[in-house]
Parts: C-alpha cells; sequence; structure tokens
C-alpha cells in the first residue's frame, strides 16, 4: 500500500538556487520521527 502523495505546486517555491515544484505527503508511523530534534522541523 502506498502511503505518499505528491503534490504538484501551481506556483513553484524559490529557495535560494533551489525551485520546488512538488511536495510528497507521506502518512508517518511511529519511528517516523525519532531521534529528530524539535529544532529541525521548526
Amino acid at each position: 500500500m502506498n502511503k505518499e502523495n505528491v503534490i504538484t505546486l501551481d506556483n513553484p517555491v524559490k529557495r535560494g538556487e533551489q525551485v520546488i515544484e512538488q511536495v510528497t505527503l507521506m502518512k508517518p508511523n511511529a519511528g517516523t520521527l525519532r531521534g529528530v530534534s524539535l529544532a529541525a522541523v521548526a
């Protein structure tokens, strides 16, 4: 079962030299964010 959804943005976001045209969303499970600090996702 594929739990990832790819969303194509109508207006791409430019971040420095990088252009973000697609965003991949997934349903997290219990261990997905293990070891990640709150500051890293804020």
